[in-house]
């Protein structure tokens, strides 16, 4: 199936959010005077690409946080408003976390799930499955998963419940829910899809992460769930070598940049 008959499908009216307010500081000195969303890749920069991404699967209407060297950022989006989708800028005076970020936002959605997307991550899973297995499923969050290395890894059951975290930096090994099966370990990908009844659950305040929440509801039995991605492709651009390895992808796969609009 295509993906415009997968949009006429869904039926779905989606938002999205992008988190774009951290300061890229292992991507220096590119960051030195750009923000980290606006690093380009092939010319273009991150938060283009993945607003075009958003696009390609029929959001119109993205939120984004801004902080470091924001007037950047608000200048990009002046640029873009006669195009595309709908931006609206949540400027932070001080950095709020992924979590912070979020509650920020609060008032900006409907009832429908929203996709929550790292501005610095490339990934080409279908996105639009994973959101009707999120809506059939009713998870109060989808988080995108891989088997890949990292310092952080989630625990994950057969039925695709997190139920806890392993930080492999520190050797901390949290089972926070009774797991259905046996668990595998699998790093986060920086997208999410949310339903907006997260919102009154969440108890943090300030400058906190998604991620402690979610690992908090875990423990409350509210469904927070994983969709494995398998072999699709996924890089972050958090580092100067990373930034390098997906220009060089970038050139070699046509599939990525298909996602992408490119």
């Amino acid at each position: 199936m295509n993906l415009q008959l997968q949009i006429e499908e869904y039926h779905y009216n989606m938002k999205a959010m992008i988190l774009a307010a951290g300061k890229g500081s292992r991507l220096r000195p590119l960051t030195d005077s750009l923000p980290k969303a606006l690093v380009p890749i092939s010319q273009i920069p991150a938060l283009e690409w993945a607003i075009q991404r958003l696009e390609k699967i029929g959001i119109d209407t993205i939120a984004i946080n801004t902080h470091y060297l924001a007037h950047q950022v608000e200048a990009f989006a002046e640029k873009r408003l006669s195009t595309g989708a709908k931006l609206t800028l949540f400027p932070e005076e001080n950095l709020l976390g992924t979590g912070g970020g979020l509650l920020n936002t609060r008032n900006f959605w409907d009832n429908q799930s929203f996709f929550l997307h790292n501005v610095d991550v490339f990934c080409s899973a279908n996105l639009l499955e994973i959101y009707h297995r999120h809506e059939q499923q009713q998870n109060i969050a989808t988080l995108l998963t891989q088997n890949r290395p990292t310092q952080t890894k989630l625990l994950i059951d057969e039925q695709d419940y997190i139920c806890g975290i392993h930080y492999y930096k520190t050797q901390e090994y949290r089972l926070i829910r009774e797991p259905h099966g046996t668990l595998k370990e699998q790093g986060f990908n920086g997208i999410h899809i949310i339903r907006p009844d997260l919102f009154p659950m969440i108890r943090e305040s300030g400058d906190f992460s998604i991620i402690d929440c979610y690992l908090r509801l875990c423990s409350e039995n509210i469904p927070i769930r994983s969709f494995d991605i398998g072999n699709a492709y996924w890089k972050d651009i958090g580092t100067v070598e990373k930034l390098a390895e997906l220009e060089a992808d970038w050139k070699k796969y046509p599939h990525l940049r298909a996602c992408y609009g490119a």
